[in-house]
């Protein structure tokens, strides 16, 4: 049996699941599909992207985020009678096709973060997964304060949550930047806000001059794990405040690495990650307010913190953001809806 996996340019020609590649797996984030392949295998169930396994010769088709309408997977997997499998990926708010209701009913099935559309049938839970282990365990004297690891975007959604990330940084910057380090990548040119900003991005002249001019950007990093432990704080605000269920990898990120995550997500986050394993920052909304809090946290109380996250990390709650769930959830289905077709 054989399954098409259809991926962006970026991961085709099986990049997806080159365990070696520094780049496309930098910070082992192709974990979950290296596993699935390797499951599938087991079971004598061959998983290659689209461009190695062609969708005419598959038995089925697997799409990293929800192909546009005139991708000619869709017309080759009707012709043939062959189901179309999505994992989502990405929130709508970033993937519009991932909520098309036209799309998303010419699909067997999608696999999605989303509580609220999650039916255990056509819907099926898959997390932003992680290989879990506990907290790193570094001591407190010698950390710096505070950082953030983000993009310089934007958006008009209404939960967005960039311009709160902004805020922070903004606030740092202009009252303790040496409290404070962000990194991440865009910094260097002005946000993609507008139709003109995203033109000035593309013009060296432009770019340069419309970019942010902040005291505490510190550029890109290699390996979180290692950056974010030097750190007492870190700041990992999702991207948009909803739906309810899209907990991505950054707070898990700030809890491997043995900091206090403060972090802003979907309103029902503590359903899967209990209050204790973090500082809710869409509870004291103003950077100022939030510092305060940071600031009035011994030792002892941090302590508290990264060991609510050890226990976490360790439990069965905790288990629905490992691969191996996402492996066993994909793979079974997968294998199920192929031994239907026999």
């Amino acid at each position: 049996m054989k399954v098409a996996f259809v991926v962006p340019p970026f991961f085709s020609e099986g990049r997806i699941f080159a365990e070696s590649d520094p780049v496309a797996n930098r910070d082992d984030c192709l974990r979950p599909f290296i596993e699935l392949r390797h499951s599938l295998a087991q079971q004598g169930v061959t998983l290659a992207t689209a461009d190695e396994l062609q969708v005419g010769e598959a038995d089925a088709v697997l799409c990293l985020n929800m192909p546009k309408a005139g991708d000619a997977m869709w017309q080759t997997a009707a012709r043939r009678g062959i189901p179309v499998h999505v994992i989502a990926l990405e929130s709508e708010y970033i993937h519009t096709l991932n909520a098309d209701p036209l799309l998303i009913a010419r699909c067997a099935s999608i696999f999605t973060s989303r509580d609220d559309v999650i039916d255990g049938d056509k819907f099926l839970p898959a997390r932003f997964a992680h290989q879990l282990s506990p907290p790193l365990q570094r001591p407190w004297t010698g950390r710096k304060f505070a950082c953030m690891v983000s993009g310089n975007k934007s958006s008009s959604h209404p939960d967005e949550l960039y311009s709160r990330r902004l805020d922070i940084i903004n606030w740092y910057d202009t009252h303790y930047p040496e409290l404070f380090d962000l990194f991440g990548t865009g910094w260097e040119a002005p946000a993609p806000s507008s139709l003109p900003m995203r033109v000035a991005r593309r013009l060296p002249v432009l770019r340069s001059l419309l970019a942010p001019k902040l005291n505490v950007y510190r550029g890109t990093i290699g390996q979180k794990l290692e950056t974010l432990a030097g750190y007492r704080f870190c700041f990992c605000y999702e991207n948009f405040s909803s739906p309810d269920g899209w907990i991505t990898e950054k707070i898990f990120d700030a809890m491997f690495a043995g900091c206090v995550p403060v972090y802003w997500g979907p309103d029902n986050t503590p359903h899967h990650i209990p209050s204790t394993c973090f500082i809710d920052a869409s509870k004291l909304s103003e950077p100022q307010v939030i510092h305060e809090r940071l600031a009035s946290l011994d030792d002892s109380q941090c302590n508290d913190i990264v060991e609510s996250i050890d226990s976490y990390l360790r439990s069965e709650q905790a288990a629905k953001f490992s691969v191996a769930t996402f492996v066993t959830t994909v793979a079974e289905h997968l294998r199920n809806t192929l031994g239907k077709q026999k």
